[in-house]
Order: C-alpha cells, then structure tokens, then sequence
C-alpha cells in the first residue's frame, strides 16, 4: 500500500528523514491495524492448545499444562463435564476483560 505522496513530500519538505517519516507519519496510520492485531494473537495465545498437546504426545506431565488442556482433561477424562464447563466460562470472561483492558490501552496509546 502507498502512502499518499502529498503527506510523503510534505515531510521532505519539513526536513523529516525516513525515521522522522515513518515515527510520525506512517506508524500512526498503522496503529488501529498493529492494534488489533495484538489484541487477536492475545485471544489467540490464551487459548492455545493443540501445540502443547502434541508436543507431549501422551505424557501427562502438569508441567506444560495449559487452561485449555486442563478444561479438555476435566471435562472428558475425569468425567467432569460441569466443572470443565465452569473453567471454561471462567476462561472466556478472563479472555473477555484481558482483551477489552488490552485494547483499551493500546487505544488510547495510540491516541498520543
């Protein structure tokens, strides 16, 4: 994508070098983008599963044990479906603030 070349040559005409140029001219039009982002591969992170469960293929050691896992391991090999169904509910209202209270800050970082 280009920038439009009217901001470009304003900033050559300030003085602004590429640092200058991409601090204050390029980073604050990709802010909401870089943004979001974080705040999805934050959800993403928190929900990680698949990666730790076949990376210990079969050992069940509690030391690489993830929330996720752990809800996996509750509900369908201890036979507890309403706790695990309880932990995940907790997960999701932790995902839910953690993410809002993320996006906020970098929001209102972003806003400087």
């Amino acid at each position: 994508m280009r920038w439009p070349e009217e901001l470009l040559e304003a900033a050559r005409l300030d003085g602004a070098n590429r640092w200058t140029s991409f601090r204050y001219l390029t980073w604050p039009l990709i802010w909401p983008v870089t943004a979001l982002v974080l705040t999805i591969q934050l959800i993403l992170q928190l929900k990680v599963f698949d990666q730790v469960f076949l990376m210990q293929a079969g050992n069940q050691t509690n030391a690489t044990m993830v929330l996720v896992e752990y809800i996996y391991t509750t509900a369908f090999s201890g036979k507890q479906g309403g706790y695990g169904a309880t932990i995940a509910v907790a997960l999701f209202v932790l995902v839910l603030v953690v993410s809002v209270v993320q996006f906020q800050i970098l929001r209102l970082r972003g806003a400087r």
